[in-house]
C-alpha cells in the first residue's frame, strides 16, 4: 500500500530508515539534552549517517531477519518486495504553499513532542 500512496523510491526508503531505529533513537536522545532544535539535530544525525554503515545495516537486518515487530515480515524482505511490485518510481511533488500547510499544521506538535522529550532527558 505505501507504494501505491507515495512510491516505490519512497517505501524503499522509508523501510531502510527503519533499520536506523538505534541511530535514531540514540540521536533524539542527545538532542533533547542538548536544548537546541530537537528535529534538525536529528536530522543532520541521521543525515550524516554514511552509505557504507547503511548498507551494512541492511546486510545485519538480512542475515539476523530483523523485522520491526512480530507480526511484519523481515525488514529486508519488505524492502525487496517493494522495489519488485509496480508502482510509481517517484512520489507526486507538493507545492511549496502545501508543503508550508502541511508544516504549519504539525509545528505544535513537533513542538510538544520536542519539549516533552526535553523534559524526560533533563
Amino acid at each position: 500500500m505505501a507504494v501505491r500512496v507515495s512510491s516505490t523510491t519512497a517505501a524503499d526508503g522509508l523501510l531502510r530508515a527503519l533499520l536506523l531505529n538505534d541511530t535514531a533513537r540514540f540521536a533524539v536522545e542527545r538532542a533533547a539534552r542538548s536544548g537546541g532544535d530537537v528535529w534538525a539535530q536529528v536530522r543532520a544525525s541521521l543525515g550524516s549517517v554514511p552509505d557504507t554503515e547503511r548498507e551494512r545495516l541492511l546486510r545485519l537486518a538480512r542475515l539476523r531477519g530483523d523485522s520491526t515487530d512480530g507480526s511484519s515480515a523481515p525488514t529486508y524482505f519488505r524492502i525487496q518486495f517493494v522495489n519488485r511490485i509496480p508502482g510509481p518510481r517517484t512520489a507526486g511533488t507538493l507545492s511549496g504553499e502545501e508543503a508550508q500547510a502541511i508544516d504549519e499544521e504539525l509545528l505544535p506538535l513537533r513542538t510538544t513532542i520536542a519539549d516533552e522529550l526535553r523534559s524526560k532527558a533533563g
